[in-house]
């Protein structure tokens, strides 16, 4: 049971290590996120992101 769990997590850790691979890269070449001060946005639906949002759900 215990060997048969570790091998089926097996694929998803793969995963994950690809995944931190990829952010890895991201950082060295655009730097750590968070590095420049970003104004406040409003949470508001703007009717050009709900045309987005309709577009991608259909």
């Amino acid at each position: 049971m215990a060997l048969r769990m570790k091998i089926s997590t097996l694929p998803a850790q793969i995963r994950e290590i690809a995944e931190m691979k990829l952010l890895l890269n991201d950082i060295a070449q655009n730097g750590e996120r968070g590095e420049a001060e970003l104004p406040p946005r409003s949470t508001e639906i703007t009717p050009e992101m709900e045309r987005k949002i309709e577009q991608v759900v259909q």
